[in-house]
């Protein structure tokens, strides 16, 4: 049945990392355990955990409830692409390469054919990934879901990308236009350090995909 089990990357939580090492654990941890049930340190890992398990929920709930006329996707731009991919030649080495860019709008629970993964690439003789270049890229994706009357988006908590008036200003331009028939367009941002999505299931595809090619 073509299934396959997956660790979810290799990136740990700065926050919490920062918490279990803090110096502010009066005595130290041992065995991953504080013997201070007043542990300031503590108290703020438990915060921020559970934060992320709320914001969790909550995209898994929005995920799978959606309703018809509603769309929901993750929003997320790949590392940056180094084009050509020519690994193994020793020229390649030396050539100046193009730098491309891949913001990925993948749909958050079933996968239906009315809301398939929207990908908008671009390379850098074009544009960059400054704020107006990604909200950019979402208001292409917004014009690719027009018909949809309500549209969510679950972002990382990148300021320069996804935190920005650049962005909010672009959106509410864009839902009192006529190219859309969206009446309501809301951003949800998961906890830092927990922000894996299914745009970053999409990318490793995608990396995957582009590994194979270049063999």
């Amino acid at each position: 049945m073509n299934i396959s089990f997956a660790k979810l990357g290799e990136e740990e939580c700065d926050v919490c990392a920062a918490l279990k090492n803090s110096p502010d654990h009066v005595p130290p941890i041992v065995d991953d355990k504080c013997s201070n049930e007043r542990c300031q340190a503590c108290l703020n890992l438990a915060a921020h955990l559970e934060q992320a398990k709320r914001s969790r929920e909550a995209y898994k709930n929005d995920g799978e409830s959606v309703k018809p006329g509603t769309i929901v996707r993750s929003a997320d731009l790949q590392r940056v692409v180094m084009l050509p991919r020519l690994p193994g030649f020793k020229a390649a080495c030396f050539t100046r390469r193009l730098v491309g860019f891949h913001q990925t709008f993948a749909p958050v629970g079933s996968y239906t054919t009315s809301n398939k993964v929207e990908s908008v690439v671009w390379h850098e003789g074009t544009n960059g990934r400054k704020c107006e270049d990604i909200a950019s890229a979402v208001m292409m994706a917004l014009e690719k879901d027009r018909d949809f009357k309500t549209v969510l988006f679950y972002m990382d908590n990148c300021t320069g990308q996804n935190k920005n008036y650049a962005l909010y200003t672009a959106i509410i331009d864009k839902v009192n236009s006529a190219n859309i028939q969206a009446d309501s367009i809301t951003l949800k941002y998961l906890q830092a350090g927990h922000t894996f999505m299914s745009a970053d299931s999409f990318h490793a595809r995608t990396e995957k995909e582009m590994k194979r090619r270049c063999v």
